[in-house]
């Protein structure tokens, strides 16, 4: 299913795919309101449930990492936990946060729903 996502300034075309109903979802949100897919491609960004693809940057600088992606009525939402503990990853002179590379750690084990246009980056993880 291929989508236009529209912002104030800019036109995004975003595809969802991999259709399932397997959750989770936040607690107000009704499972058979909704559906959830696994995979959600913005150009050339993919972000998915997969361990690969899963971590994302939200525009209040909150790390999450994505357990399941859902639209309801139009509106696509992640399903996200987040972590709690964000930490410089290495300090050479000049700290990792420079360059956006963090120490995560205390993941919630609460589910929360966030809209994607809150957020700012799709992240990597790494191995520590």
């Amino acid at each position: 299913m291929t989508l236009l996502l529209h912002t104030p300034t800019i036109l995004l075309k975003f595809m969802v795919q991999k259709n399932h109903a397997e959750g989770p979802v936040a607690e107000n949100i009704l499972l058979h309101h909704c559906q959830q897919f696994k995979k959600l491609q913005v150009g050339k960004i993919t972000f998915s449930i997969n361990e690969r693809d899963n971590c994302c940057l939200l525009k209040n600088s909150e790390i999450c990492i994505i357990s399941n992606i859902v639209q309801i009525e139009g509106e696509t939402l992640f399903m996200v936990k987040k972590f709690g503990t964000r930490a410089n990853f290495y300090n050479v002179g000049v700290t990792s946060d420079v360059v956006g590379v963090y120490h995560c750690s205390n993941l919630s084990n609460t589910v929360e729903a966030i809209n994607l246009l809150d957020v700012k980056a799709k992240m990597y993880r790494m191995p520590k």
